[in-house]
């Protein structure tokens, strides 16, 4: 928690702000009744900082699962407070793996999930960028158990999940993903479309960044659930038009992504050419 002069510092001493540091740190909770009897506006006084590291978030990121939801029950807005980095004290607890502690605060309060940090990045959003992909793929989907809804959300930059997994190369989070739209979203194909040909602040779909990534396993992935081929992003772009102008003989992969878009967009440019549509049943078979 940093020392702001004429918020904190004028008018309670540092040495409580030090001692309540502390005890987040060490998980005490008798501490905090200790120095809110020394200033019973204490918690008032550090929640009254735009940004600020709260004890909620030192005690999230040390574990103390405890003392994190004691301070949630005295002061709820910690929750959703960032720090002067962007992060809340979920972000946080994700960034240190503390599951348990992810969990207790999701089951006190499952909106928690959408509140955006850094960017408009969602707890969602950042365990989709985490490298460790089994362990991001349990926090996604219990995030995605407690809040479905959660899938929907975009960052400033208007990416949704899978533009960030496609981005990151996170290839397994995304094919979960996927299944898990298609798996849960049975009912409700609007939804389904809008995610998946989802387009981001340029204007690009997943199908055009996993044309400019050469990702085959993806592009197929995606041709699988229906996705639109011809969409055009902000510079007119199609998928394969990104992939056309890649040097493929640099990059690999490229020189079957750009056959199966190609396949792919004129079976849909040419409904009525019975060779086209079989070349696409050929692609979906393969998959």
């Amino acid at each position: 928690m940093e020392n702001h002069a004429g918020d904190l510092s004028s008018e309670i001493h540092q040495s409580i702000l030090e001692e309540l540091e502390d005890a987040a740190r060490e998980g005490d909770n008798d501490k905090i009744y200790i120095l809110i009897r020394k200033d019973p506006y204490l918690l008032d006084r550090i929640d009254a900082i735009s940004f600020v590291d709260t004890p909620m978030h030192i005690s999230a990121s040390y574990d103390n699962a405890s003392f994190t939801m004691e301070m949630m029950r005295l002061k709820p807005s910690f929750a959703r407070k960032q720090n002067p980095d962007g992060f809340t004290p979920m972000h946080l607890a994700l960034k240190n793996w503390r599951t348990r502690i992810l969990h207790r605060l999701i089951e006190a309060d499952t909106q928690l999930v959408r509140v955006k940090g850094k960017e408009g990045r969602t707890l969602l959003h950042c365990a989709v960028e985490r490298d460790d992909q089994s362990r991001s793929i349990d926090i996604i989907n219990y995030v995605l158990l407690a809040c479905p809804q959660a899938i929907e959300d975009v960052t400033i930059y208007q990416d949704n999940v899978l533009h960030i997994a496609v981005k990151r190369g996170k290839y397994d989070v995304f094919q979960w993903l996927v299944k898990w739209i298609l798996n849960n979203w049975e009912s409700s194909q609007e939804l389904k479309k809008q995610i998946l040909n989802g387009k981001n602040g340029e204007g690009n779909t997943v199908l055009h960044i996993a044309a400019l990534k050469n990702a085959p396993e993806i592009v197929e992935a995606l041709i699988k659930c229906g996705i639109d081929a011809n969409t055009k992003n902000l510079k007119g772009e199609t998928a394969l038009d990104i992939s056309k102008r890649q040097d493929y003989s640099l990059l690999n992969g490229n020189s079957e992504v750009r056959s199966m878009l190609s396949m792919v967009t004129n079976a849909y440019s040419s409904s009525e050419s019975t060779e086209n549509q079989m070349m696409l049943m050929m692609i979906m078979m393969k998959i």
